[in-house]
C-alpha cells in the first residue's frame, strides 16, 4: 500500500507499507511530484517505509531515476526530505545511493518516524533550508 498525506501541509508524509506493485509505486511518485509541482510555500517531506518490504530492483532503479529528475529541477520550497528506513540493510543501500547520486535537497536517513517528524518540524520552525545531511 502507498499513501501520500498532505493533511498537515506543510508537513507531508509519503508512506509505503507491505509489498507494493510497480503501478502503486508509480502512482505514489506521481502524487509526490504533484505536491512538489503545486507547492507555493515551503514544506517538508517525510518518506516513511516503516512497514514496507524491500523494494524490487526495478523499483529501486525507478527511485534512482526519480531522484535524478527531482535534482535536475528541485523545488526551492522543499526544505528537507527525511527518509524513515528501519532496515539497516536498506538504510545502508540508500546511503550508498546518496553517495553516488548526491542530493541538492537537504536530507537525512533515520530509523524511526518520530525522528523524521522531529527533524522536519525543526526545519519548519527554523524557516530556513540549512543542509542537514
Amino acid at each position: 500500500m502507498v499513501e501520500v498525506d498532505d493533511s498537515e501541509f506543510p508537513f507531508v508524509v509519503g508512506r509505503i507499507t507491505g509489498d507494493v506493485t510497480d503501478d502503486e509505486y508509480a502512482l505514489w511518485r506521481e502524487q509526490l511530484s504533484a505536491i512538489s509541482a503545486n507547492a507555493e510555500e515551503r514544506y517538508v517531506l517525510v518518506i516513511d517505509t516503516t512497514g514496507a518490504h524491500v523494494p524490487t530492483g526495478h523499483q529501486f532503479r525507478f527511485l534512482t531515476a526519480w531522484l535524478r529528475e527531482r535534482e535536475s529541477t528541485p523545488n526551492p520550497n522543499l526544505m528537507v526530505i527525511a527518509y524513515v528506513i528501519p532496515s539497516p540493510g536498506v538504510r545502508l543501500a540508500l546511503k550508498a545511493l546518496f553517495a553516488i547520486q548526491a542530493l541538492l535537497i537537504p536530507h537525512e536517513v533515520v530509523n524511526t518516524y518520530a525522528e523524521a517528524r522531529q527533524l522536519a518540524l525543526r526545519y519548519l520552525n527554523r524557516g530556513d533550508a540549512a543542509v542537514n545531511t
